[in-house]
């Protein structure tokens, strides 16, 4: 597990690093507005993907571990089915209420549909990115994800540069270069020869089973990730929800930590929960506990570099992200202890149990931003960022822990045991 988890890490790092570089570029090719809107678009297209697919590529990776009851080439091939007619449902929404969306998002109309056609080539690579994982080939999935980030950044820089520094360039360049590889994803499982089944209806009604109760969750977590910067953008304007992108962009490196993280634990963990004994309940433990350890160290280190090498990246029409940064490094170390414990619930295939708690603390963190961003600022949306990933962090683990009870008690002992990977010694 160590090993894959350093490979993942790197090239999420690598990904990652690329745009990160260019920031210094982009927030001097861009201002704050143009910054802004582009932040705009990136959640939009975010936050379409809780519909367009319905995140039934989690369900992919699961079936992966039960080809004797599945096959998975035609449960890959079902699910591409409800893909496309989700796409369709969205994009005919989106135009029917265009004058809400428009209002709300501040993206023209037609940018709303590049959002829909983007988070639908999203998903296609997120499919493909599910199969290197749960085929061990961790080097494939970072070079993909390598590649596609390059793309982005490249066509990127073109268009800008064309376009004379408008909003557009940044936000066509990650459009395109998302549907190209969304496109090279599709070919890929074709050769594989993923796709090579026939759609089953009994396949569609369990996909379906899987996503459907996932959209509360998914929307929950997109209300405490992503809705907060909608709320500053109305409120204090399209150049305030730039800075506040760059704070959170800036504390983007340990959120990628954590999504490395959950690539590698999570197929580790159903392997523990599947075996079901004492020592594989102890090691889930353990490495439960270490993963807490890791991110609170991770989010020390950060309070202390980040803040310092800021004035470095960014332009001084940047320099109101300073102040929120310390909240996003928070937030995004919670946010990897959740991952470290959320896979609890997912196992056990009771989806509704952690949507429950995502609404829940979506709601409350949506009222909580607008509440603070009025009397606050940027600063308000930011505390309750953190604050709001925490709470998701302490109810999904208190849910997990009543539904595989295991020896939390023994801490020091599980923690040994993951430390030594020696079998377990009374």
């Amino acid at each position: 597990m160590i090993a894959t988890a350093v490979i993942y890490s790197v090239s999420n790092i690598i990904n990652a690093g690329v745009p990160f570089l260019m920031l210094p570029i982009m927030t001097r090719l861009l201002g704050p507005a143009d910054y802004g809107v582009v932040a705009m678009f990136s959640s939009t297209v975010t936050i379409l993907g809780a519909f367009i697919g319905l995140n039934i590529h989690g369900a992919i990776g699961i079936r992966y571990f039960q080809q004797d009851d599945y096959h998975l080439p035609s449960y890959i091939k079902s699910a591409f089915l409800l893909l496309f007619f989700s796409l369709a449902v969205v994009i005919a929404v989106l135009w029917a209420g265009a004058s809400v969306f428009v209002s709300l998002t501040k993206l023209p109309l037609l940018w709303l549909l590049y959002a829909a056609i983007a988070s639908c080539g999203q998903f296609l690579v997120l499919v493909l990115l599910v199969m290197f994982q749960m085929e061990g080939k961790p080097v494939q999935y970072g070079a993909f994800r390598i590649g596609q980030s390059l793309l982005d950044v490249g066509l990127s820089l073109l268009f800008v540069a064309a376009l004379g520094g408008l909003w557009q360039g940044r936000a066509g360049g990650q459009a395109l270069a998302v549907c190209i590889f969304g496109l090279l994803s599709l070919l890929l499982l074709y050769r594989q020869q993923w796709i090579a089944g026939t759609v089953r209806f009994k396949y569609i009604k369990n996909l379906l089973h899987f996503g459907v109760p996932l959209i509360p969750h998914t929307i929950g977590g997109l209300l405490i990730a992503l809705f907060d910067r909608y709320i500053v953008s109305n409120i204090l304007g399209a150049a305030s929800a730039g800075i506040y992108m760059v704070g959170l962009q800036l504390a983007m490196a340990l959120a990628l930590i954590s999504d490395a993280f959950a690539k590698a634990f999570g197929p580790w963990l159903n392997v523990q929960l599947k075996t079901n004994d004492e020592a594989s309940r102890l090691r889930v433990v353990g490495a439960i506990y270490l993963s807490i350890i890791g991110f609170t160290a991770l989010a020390v280190l950060a309070f202390l570099t980040l803040p310092a090498v800021f004035g470095l990246i960014f332009p001084g029409n940047y320099s109101g992200a300073k102040l929120i940064l310390p909240y996003f490094i928070a937030g995004n170390a919670f946010m990897g202890m959740y991952y470290a414990v959320t896979n609890l619930i997912f196992f056990s295939a009771e989806t509704y149990r952690i949507s429950k708690i995502t609404i829940l603390v979506g709601v409350l963190s949506v009222c909580s931003t607008y509440f603070l961003v009025l009397n606050y600022g940027m600063e308000g949306a930011g505390l309750s960022y953190a604050a709001s990933q925490f709470l998701l962090f302490v109810l999904v683990w208190r849910e997990g822990a009543k539904l595989y009870p295991l020896p939390w008690r023994h801490g020091a002992k599980a923690v040994r045991l993951v430390l030594s990977k020696g079998r377990l010694h009374e």
